[in-house]
């Protein structure tokens, strides 16, 4: 084994072995995702089992003395050795007994990893036995003795404190507020006296601070301090050598920043929102070290009442929001400077609380805020300030259109007039106890309105359903489903109990109800829901069809599309169409919409040149009443590429899909799902010109987006794998497009069964992938279950089935049923000569397959 090889499993050990033992094993995956090998090389230094071998034991061997042969020897010195009890970055910790018969004593010996007591790691370990040493507070585990073993390992005896980490005792006991409070004032005490020798901890966590059996707190493990005198050992605090734990490491540790006592500060910070809310502040459970460094030092945490809330603390929450909330944030400031000057100050300020004596924390200034906020998240901002401009717009059209009845009128002003109200409050981020720390995201905000409108709107449940019905619409354009589907609930369910089947703020809750479940793709219950909402209005309006209506017809036809209906949802977008077709609604936006939709419809339907022409128009509306920079032009500029690749026109394909992912990342960022629809589709284009290792990147940017934000199980994530399967199969990596092409056929079969067609486009692609493998007998079993279902969904005369037909000839040929496969070829190239439009590549394939069977065609 090289150098440097044994060099980065050594680093990745120390590193994963400071993580809790679940944690350990994505951890080691994640960083080594381009070496397995190495995963399970450090994996089984962690006692990990793996399904390698034992390659490196020899290396293991030579490395130096092991923990397992070190506890075999039974004595260190005057101390016999009982069980491991802790492993750390530097090394194994056991519970021993003094063993030389002058006096019993229960002990904690640490000692260095057999991996290897280099001089770094030594030197280390003997700068944390004198850190140790020099300390010496009641909160404090002390030093008892060390030295080396004989063979010149190194270890500490210390103080054995019988306890439980102080977030287990705290959740096990059900310890009040007040005294967590009081253990994290002891806690700041202790490390406030060994700043006060010069030493940072630079470790701070639940499993560093024992609670023993009488409640008192102990700080341990100084293995990773640092010297604020860095004169004596300048090597050991270089910006390049940075042990740490990432769920507690502040920003300027995770970036190589100078470390100060402000970094204790911020350690101390995320220990008190863990004791106080029972979560963490971030999680970093699935991110790659980059991801955690963006994270961590941009991203600013819920406040530690909301993160109470959201994990059922309730009580706890109302308890701990306002001055609490104000004191962990202030701890927790990205920015060292902005932090608590001291960690005495930081202290001061949770004993004042404790005595009801006014906090020093507050909340930052409304300038220091929005300045950041305004260079940080512009678009944000803008998005976000959108909600009261649109709240505002529909307030104005709703009482317009309630004018004549005068109370009623009456109440909706109020209800309009303190649903402003609640949104200027939201966005006052100066307010003491509502500060979220040094910058705001328009999720943070959507978040405290959320927590605000269920705590606060208690007194009028009309209001409160207006504000839970315009905080979940905007979670659901962000693209955060189950945050939307709680607001929208129970909207709905408030609505219905106040307001008449007639009320349009009632229709409205259903429809953007029923659009959530779409996106969510519960498709039954969007149905159901959109359906509810039709036949009300139908009902108000004598039975007849309406331009108001045409939203709702929309979301019928979109929704019955996605249950495998396509006559249906054609017949739902031709009802909207026809209330439409005014002077007055020609040029509206949900009539540019319909035309979309249908175009949509069309093309499954083979319907060609109607798809085209309705996609045009629906773009040439956008474009002139919109703009070019529209995220709805966006939509049709991508709807019409994908209609341009499946009809194997991607040159023109290419050009109109740029320009929507373009508008699309500049409206909503890199990282929305209708990014990745963008991405797919110029992923589809690239595999269309078969440049397989073009369209790979777009497709894996698509999928990881989907994984994220909708889920490892969701269908359009199976969507995805099942485009990067058929990529990887086009460069000949056929393991991998097999092994996609089976998870997405999992995972669509247990959305919707064996029949659907999205089920049997994955088995489409998995047919071609076995076919190109050679086996023959199962691309023909995939081949004819394609077939079969898209007969049934969308009759013979359909570019899908032209295309399976065309597959299921190719494995005839090559299994020796020339006459079979030319047969179905003469059948299929007849079916697409009767369609208004051919399928250019499937046909000139038929055609070039008749020639090689003999039947070649003079005239053609």
């Amino acid at each position: 084994m090289d150098s440097e090889r044994w060099q980065k499993i050594k680093a990745l050990f120390e590193a994963a072995s400071a993580l809790p033992t679940q944690d350990q094993v994505e951890f080691v995956r994640r960083e080594t995702d381009d070496d397995p090998s190495m995963a399970d090389d450090v994996l089984r230094l962690l006692d990990v089992p793996t399904e390698s071998g034992d390659a490196i034991q020899s290396e293991m061997l030579r490395a130096g003395q092991s923990v397992a042969d070190a506890f075999e020897q039974r004595t260190i010195g005057a101390y016999r050795l009982i069980k491991p009890i802790g492993r750390g970055g530097m090394g194994q910790v056991f519970l021993a007994d003094r063993d030389d018969d002058e006096f019993e004593q229960r002990v904690a010996i640490k000692l260095t990893h057999w991996i290897g007591s280099d001089d770094e790691l030594t030197e280390r370990f003997r700068q944390e036995r004198q850190i140790l040493a020099n300390l010496d507070h009641p909160n404090i585990a002390r030093l008892l003795d060390g030295g080396r073993t004989e063979d010149g390992q190194p270890f500490i005896v210390m103080e054995y404190v019988d306890g439980e980490s102080i977030a287990d005792f705290a959740r096990r006991e059900a310890v009040s507020v007040q005294q967590r409070l009081s253990l994290f004032v002891a806690i700041c005490d202790a490390v406030q006296y060994a700043h006060s020798q010069l030493v940072i901890h630079r470790d701070i966590k639940p499993s560093n601070v024992m609670v023993t059996q009488d409640s008192q707190p102990k700080l341990l493990d100084f293995g990773i301090a640092k010297l604020l005198d860095e004169s004596s050992q300048p090597e050991l605090t270089r910006a390049d050598m940075r042990p740490l734990t990432p769920e507690y490491a502040s920003p300027e540790q995770l970036t190589g920043a100078p470390v100060t006592t402000a970094t204790d500060v911020y350690g101390l910070g995320v220990l008190l929102y863990q004791l106080l809310s029972g979560e963490l502040p971030f999680d970093l459970s699935s991110k790659t070290s980059p991801q955690i460094v963006e994270m961590v030092c941009r991203t600013e945490p819920a406040a530690p009442s909301a993160a109470a809330r959201v994990a059922g603390h309730r009580s706890r929450a109302t308890k701990i929001a306002g001055e609490l909330d104000n004191i962990v944030l202030m701890a927790m400031r990205k920015d060292p400077g902005r932090r608590y000057a001291t960690v005495k100050d930081l202290a001061d300020d949770v004993r004042a609380y404790l005595n009801n004596e006014p906090v020093s924390a507050r909340g930052d200034s409304w300038s220091y805020r929005s300045s950041k906020f305004l260079r940080r998240h512009r678009l944000a901002m803008l998005a976000a300030g959108a909600v009261i401009v649109a709240g505002g717009a529909q307030t104005l059209f709703y009482t317009q259109q309630l004018a004549t009845e005068r109370d009623l009128a009456f109440q909706e002003r109020q209800v309009a007039e303190s649903t402003t109200d609640f949104l200027v409050d939201l966005f006052n981020v100066s307010r003491p106890g509502e500060s979220l720390g040094e910058t705001i995201t328009a999720r943070e905000v959507l978040d405290r309105g959320a927590v605000r409108i269920r705590d606060e709107l208690t007194e009028d449940d009309r209001i409160r359903a207006r504000m839970l019905q315009t905080i979940g619409a905007v979670y659901q354009r962000l693209g955060l489903y189950d945050d939307a589907e709680a607001l929208m609930q129970e909207a709905v369910k408030l609505n219905r109990l106040h307001r008449s089947s007639e009320d349009r703020l009632f229709i409205d809750s259903l429809d953007e109800l029923a659009w959530l479940h779409y996106r969510r793709e519960n498709w039954q219950a969007a149905y159901d829901t959109a359906l509810e909402s039709l036949e009300l209005q139908r009902e108000a309006n004598g039975g007849q069809d309406a331009p108001t209506m045409a939203r709702t017809l929309n979301h019928l036809g979109t929704i019955t599309y996605y249950l495998d209906d396509y006559e249906g949802s054609l017949g739902y977008y031709q009802r909207a169409l026809a209330v439409l077709n005014n002077d007055e609604m020609r040029d509206s936006e949900v009539r540019g919409t319909t035309l979309n939709h249908m175009g949509i419809v069309y093309a499954t339907l083979s319907r060609f040149k109607e798809s085209e022409a309705a996609y045009l128009e629906s773009l040439d509306l956008r474009l002139r009443t919109l703009g070019d920079d529209h995220p709805d032009t966006a939509t049709a500029y991508v709807n019409l590429g994908t209609f341009y690749v499946n009809t194997d026109q991607w040159y023109k394909a290419r050009e109109v899909a740029l320009k929507g992912l373009a508008i699309d990342r500049k409206t909503k960022g890199d990282e929305h799902v209708d990014v990745a629809f963008d991405l797919s589709l110029l992923g589809a284009i690239e595999l269309s010109r078969k440049q397989p290792a073009e369209a790979l990147p777009h497709l894996t940017q698509a999928a990881e987006i989907w994984r994220v934000a909708a889920g490892p199980t969701h269908s359009r994530y199976a969507r995805a794998l099942d485009s990067l399967a058929d990529a990887h199969r086009q460069l000949d990596q056929y393991e991998q497009a097999r092994d996609y092409g089976t998870q997405a056929l999992s995972i669509l079969r247990e959305h919707y069964g064996d029949t659907h067609t999205l089920t049997a486009n994955a088995q489409y692609t998995l047919g071609k992938v076995a076919y190109d493998m050679g086996a023959l007998d199962d691309a023909e079993t995939y081949f004819a279950n394609v077939i079969s279902i898209r007969e049934a969904a969308f009759g013979s005369r359909h570019q899908e089935v032209w295309n399976a037909e065309q597959q299921m000839a190719r494995v005839e040929r090559r299994t020796g049923r020339p006459e079979a496969a030319l047969t179905r070829v003469n059948r299929v190239m007849a079916s697409i000569e009767t369609a208004d439009m051919t399928n250019i590549q499937v046909y000139g394939w038929l055609r070039e397959m008749q020639t090689e069977l003999g039947q070649a065609d003079d005239g053609e």
